[in-house]
């Protein structure tokens, strides 16, 4: 409680013969901020003053100013030389400033009764009085960024040792407060004593980081009931901690894609398919997904909740990684492995096919056939079972048109032996007058196959003369109408002929066979999509591109039936037309050069169709139009090279 004691001046007459004083006592308010403040005036004679043992009574006039309300009054009273009490004011709820300050002024008046030796005398006089501080509401000094699920770091300096206070976190529709906090101290004060829920994070699901508002409110009284003041408030960031609970929750569907017989369902296989993958993903505390990401292969592939993949190029362990992004910036994941099995088309080795007569010796006039084949194959094992198996079949035509079916010679199992010599097979069907073509093929049960063509010469014969052909046979039968058909090597003066030139004035820009060394080098391999280019454009003629010498272009694109391809080395252009793409089939052009030199070119492709599929192959001098396209029909997997380039 404060209190001030103000001295009242002697006044007219000059040596005025009373004093006067007024005390004052004020009481604060720490809730309101203001104080009751009670003045009493008080009068007595002076000592030097006359009639120092008789009184003077009668009735006495006085007046009070406290902090601007004016009082005034009268009351009779008998004063001698001790201080007599005139009158008791009051004044309640002064105001204080923001700060808790207040300094108020008081003055006051008294004037002796009339009539009496004293009458005239008076004192007066004023002063200042400077009330109590009222402690006020305490501000926050400091609010430290934190992350979700960690604690708090808030300080304040308390006003007084007596308060309570509370702080309130807030953030969106979430709010938290704390208990009761009695620092028991005007010093600065460090709270740390609130943890953030993750419940929290639900309030911001497009960002990794809010703002989070705090609130500090102050209390007098221990039961944190009676607030001081106003609240003070503070804002800080709050962070979404990038952890396992918080990452998006992923899920992983894998299947392989690929047609294949049923038996192979649910088995990855090197190079025949592709791994789907099927992601679901959920969004923690609120937020959602904006991505999926997939790695197989150390690729990544961005897609929309599923993907497939290439063909898996090489059997083992295959770890896919699928991954989910939310709208956090935060990555949740899922891995699974597959295993992919080896696998390679069948191979065909030392396949054989020759004339024999019933007994199974070889024979140039026999009527029968005996072939001999070798099989390899992957064999394809799932759960220690053999999936995959391999057969041996052939077929034979005459004309090179009609074929006959299909005859097994071994048959899908896994015989201990992958080779086979057969018994004269066709019971004397075959004419030794005519050749023929027969195709063997090693065939698995996944339906791909390498496959060769055996040409069985007619009977060795010295000269057939045939009238109604108009025609001639050197050292076998004739075959064609009006020519010449031999089986013989040419000669002349001492060299083999091994081809005639075609007509032409110019012979040395006739192309001509040339066999590159067996070591050329492929220039460049393609993959599987897309264009790829080896030289550069110089034009284009009749749909077919032509490329300066070196280059190929490469297409892949299932919308169109035919592919043309074009290429140019001096004066020669090879053009190669190969059927349009399917995922089941992959086609290659390339250069064959070594060093600086370039030989030709080659093609390439692997398919699983039965039908067989031609590479028509051109080659010309000078422009290009489309009834020069010559049908070259190779129908085994392969490369073929187109040689006739100028030495």
């Amino acid at each position: 409680m404060a209190s001030k004691t103000i001295e009242l001046n002697r006044s007219d007459p000059s040596g005025s013969y009373i004093v006067g004083k007024i005390v004052c006592d004020a009481t604060a308010d720490y809730n309101q901020n203001n104080s009751d403040v009670t003045c009493r005036l008080y009068v007595r004679k002076a000592n030097d003053s006359t009639l120092l043992t008789v009184p003077t009574s009668g009735t006495w006039s006085y007046s009070m100013t406290i902090n601007g309300k004016a009082f005034s009054g009268t009351v009779s009273k008998d004063v001698l030389l001790d201080w007599v009490l005139l009158a008791t004011v009051s004044v309640s709820d002064i105001a204080h400033n923001d700060d808790g300050t207040k300094t108020i002024s008081i003055s006051g008046w008294i004037i002796a009764p009339g009539g009496t030796t004293l009458a005239g005398h008076n004192t007066n006089g004023s002063g200042t009085f400077t009330l109590d501080t009222v402690p006020r509401a305490s501000t926050i000094t400091a609010a430290y960024d934190v992350t979700i699920g960690y604690q708090c770091v808030v300080r304040w300096i308390p006003a007084s040792a007596s308060f309570r206070y509370r702080l309130k976190f807030s953030m969106g529709n979430w709010s938290g407060t704390t208990d009761v906090i009695h620092p028991n101290r005007t010093t600065e004060y460090t709270y740390t004593g609130f943890v953030f829920p993750m419940e929290a994070a639900n309030q911001i699901p497009n960002s990794s980081a809010g703002t989070m508002t705090l609130t500090l409110y102050t209390y007098s009284d221990s039961a944190a009931t009676s607030q001081v003041g106003s609240a003070d408030t503070k804002t800080f960031t709050v962070f979404v901690p990038d952890n396992s609970d918080t990452k998006p929750k992923v899920t992983m569907v894998l299947s392989p894609v690929g047609d294949l017989p049923n038996a192979f369902a649910g088995l990855y296989i090197q190079g025949l398919t592709k791994v789907k993958a099927t992601l679901s993903a959920e969004g923690q505390y609120g937020t959602s997904i904006a991505s999926y990401l997939m790695k197989v292969d150390g690729i990544f592939h961005d897609f929309n909740v599923a993907y497939t993949s290439r063909y898996l190029a090489d059997a083992g362990s295959k770890t896919v990684y699928g991954y989910a992004t939310d709208r956090r910036g935060y990555t949740g994941e899922s891995t699974q492995t597959v295993d992919v099995i080896a696998y390679s088309n069948p191979k065909l080795e030392g396949a054989s096919a020759v004339r024999c007569d019933k007994d199974g010796n070889p024979s140039d006039s026999g009527t029968y056939l005996k072939i001999h084949a070798k099989r390899s194959y992957s064999h394809v094992i799932s759960g220690d079972v053999q999936k995959n198996f391999c057969a041996i079949r052939y077929k034979y035509t005459q004309d090179g048109v009609t074929w006959t079916p299909w005859v097994t010679i071994l048959d899908f199992n896994r015989s201990d032996s992958d080779e086979i010599t057969t018994d004269p097979l066709l019971d004397g069907l075959l004419s030794a007058e005519t050749s023929y073509v027969v195709c063997i093929r090693a065939i698995d049960s996944i339906g791909r196959y390498s496959e060769t063509n055996i040409t069985i010469p007619t009977e060795k014969v010295y000269m057939d003369r045939d009238g109604k052909r108009n025609a001639i046979g050197l050292g076998k039968y004739n075959e064609h109408d009006n020519a010449v058909d031999s089986d013989w090597d040419f000669y002349m003066n001492g060299k083999k002929i091994t081809g005639l030139p075609m007509p032409s004035d110019d012979t040395d820009a006739v192309p001509k066979a040339y066999a590159a060394p067996a070591d050329v080098k492929m220039v460049k391999t393609f993959n599987d999509s897309g264009w790829y280019k080896l030289g550069t454009i110089s034009g284009s003629m009749c749909g077919a591109v032509t490329l300066t010498i070196g280059g190929v272009y490469y297409y892949n694109q299932p919308s169109i039936s035919m592919v043309d391809i074009a290429t140019e080395f001096y004066n020669a252009r090879v053009f190669l037309r190969i059927p349009a793409l399917v995922d089941d089939q992959i086609s290659k052009v390339g250069v064959i050069q070594e060093d600086d030199t370039v030989y030709g070119v080659y093609a390439y492709y692997k398919s699983t169709q039965e039908n067989r599929v031609n590479i028509n192959v051109h080659t010309h001098m000078g422009e290009f139009t489309p009834a020069d396209w010559v049908a070259t029909s190779v129908s085994e997997s392969g490369m073929i090279a187109v040689m006739p380039l100028k030495q």
